[in-house]
């Protein structure tokens, strides 16, 4: 090798170690703000909401016998069975003994009560269907109910992963056998 390329090539190797040799200079987030998708989410979640409660209007045109009341919730029921006497409502913490049956939109049964069986849960302190949560608070001793729930009260987006499918408005029949104070005296 010539004398002349060896220190051309000892320059450029001293030049790449001292230019390595430099303080890492950090990495900022990018600050980049897309709504697209968020308000693309807003609105499939409407276009839903409004096929849901499209549908539940045409269930209950269909059923004129039944006196379908629209909750505060976002749910409308019907009772089946009222008890005219009592005024007892479920309050948080108290248990309620209960049984159930969940149907399609179509009133297909989807789970009877036989495969649910009798249920117990303390209201407000057990983690279950938001709809059910607020449909039992309605209810008294005795009283059968059937309950219209969109998607967003029942199983939502996932739905089980088993029967119920994903964001399915669903009808549940309840029957509240019993309200149990839980306070010990």
């Amino acid at each position: 090798m010539k004398p002349q390329f060896k220190v051309v090539l000892h320059f450029l190797m001293l030049w790449m170690v001292l230019g390595s040799c430099s303080n890492p200079t950090p990495r900022y987030p990018v600050k980049y703000r897309d709504d697209t998708n968020f308000n693309e989410i807003i609105n499939q979640n409407k276009l839903l909401v409004g096929l849901q409660d499209k549908a539940f209007n045409n269930y209950i045109s269909s059923n004129p016998e039944m006196h379908f009341i629209n909750s505060q919730s976002g749910f409308w029921y019907a009772y089946l069975n009222q008890n005219h006497h009592s005024n007892r409502t479920p309050k948080p913490s108290e248990t309620v003994i209960f049984t159930y049956q969940i149907a399609d939109i179509d009133n297909q049964i989807i789970y009877s009560k036989e495969e649910l069986g009798e249920q117990s849960f303390a209201i407000d302190k057990e983690q279950r269907e938001t709809g059910l949560q607020n449909g039992l608070k309605l209810m008294k001793e005795n009283e059968e109910v059937m309950f219209l729930f969109p998607s967003f009260l029942a199983y939502g987006v996932l739905g089980d992963r088993k029967k119920i499918k994903t964001n399915q408005p669903l009808i549940y029949t309840v029957y509240l056998k019993k309200i149990i104070n839980n306070k010990k005296n």
